[in-house]
């Protein structure tokens, strides 16, 4: 690795190396489907916009699959839990919708990606909405 070479490595400045598998996150076109997928639900659900209809489905999918496969996140949901069941309907209410803001599509793998979409594709199917995959 050329980037080793260059940096100024002593005992005065010690620094850490870590190397870890490169994970790619979700896909464009997997985003790209997501969002026209959410521009069809929202109507029929009821929601106002398409960004309250992914608040609604982070919470209901993505939060899972977080939890799932990233131990700080989890933790983290474990303590906003407990102080949520200490905290006032209002309070609790703010700190749930500011995690579930934080929560991002992002930060899932396209493997999670997939398992995201296909929840939301059973889920839709369920309430009688059908959701097109072509042309995202």
């Amino acid at each position: 690795m050329h980037v080793i070479r260059h940096m100024d490595i002593s005992a005065e400045s010690p620094v850490q190396l870590k190397v870890s598998a490169w994970k790619r996150n979700r896909s464009v076109d997997q985003n790209r489907l997501y969002w026209k997928w959410l521009s069809i639900m929202a109507p029929d659900l009821g929601y106002a916009s398409t960004a309250d209809l992914h608040d609604a489905l982070k919470l209901k999918f993505c939060v899972p699959l977080l939890i799932e496969s990233d131990e700080n996140y989890a933790a983290g949901v474990v303590a906003l839990k407990a102080s949520l069941a200490r905290a006032e309907d209002e309070e609790a209410l703010t700190l749930r919708r500011f995690v579930v803001r934080l929560t991002s599509t992002s930060a899932l793998s396209v493997k999670q990606m997939t398992q995201y979409l296909e929840a939301i594709e059973v889920f839709a199917s369920e309430m009688g909405i059908t959701l097109t995959v072509n042309d995202a």
